[in-house]
């Protein structure tokens, strides 16, 4: 409350009255007052002629919105679009402006027509067992794989945590697809 009168003070203004109650109600609408104008002459006693004064605009601090929040991804997929690899078989970076949410989680899209595709079809675009090592799983340690350790089987996408469970999945993919 302190910090906000002293910015009301710094702008030349007057703080209405709130107390940290108010601050916290997001629905109250809070009023600003600003000063008033300066007036473009001032009269003083014993001058015929009056004393004029530079009318001066009240200095406005940039209204800056919040930073947003990393998005925190735990599909796998390491921020790569899943219909650009799926469609393409290319890494393609995928950008917050076109995510969705799908059961959860965050996915990250690399177009506004990435978007209406994985939309359309999410399940064949998405990893199997939703990025879970299949090889890990069956160890009782699920982790979730990375695209470090990725393979293709009848059309779907496995990721993997090392390196031996990618080879133990290549050599027996029947015991872990179900």
């Amino acid at each position: 409350l302190d910090e906000l009168q002293e910015i009301y003070r710094q702008n030349g203004l007057q703080m209405p009255p709130m107390t940290m109650a108010d601050l916290r109600n997001k629905n109250r609408p809070v009023t600003v007052e600003t000063a008033p104008p300066a007036p473009a002459a001032i009269q003083t006693t014993g001058q015929t002629k009056p004393v004029t004064k530079p009318v001066t605009q009240p200095v406005t601090k940039p209204v800056t919105k919040p930073v947003a929040k990393p998005v925190t991804r735990r599909d796998g997929l390491g921020g790569k679009c899943p219909v650009a690899l799926r469609d393409q078989r290319k890494l393609v970076d995928g950008l917050s402006k076109f995510s969705v949410t799908h059961n959860g989680q965050v996915i990250l899209l690399s177009s506004a027509k990435a978007r209406a595709t994985f939309s359309a079809r999410p399940e064949a675009y998405l990893p199997a067992a939703d990025g879970m090592d299949l090889v890990s799983i069956d160890q009782q340690r699920p982790r979730l794989g990375t695209l470090d350790y990725a393979t293709w089987y009848r059309g779907r996408l496995y990721l993997f945590t090392t390196q031996s469970n990618l080879v133990e999945f290549r050599e027996q993919p029947e015991r872990y697809v179900r």
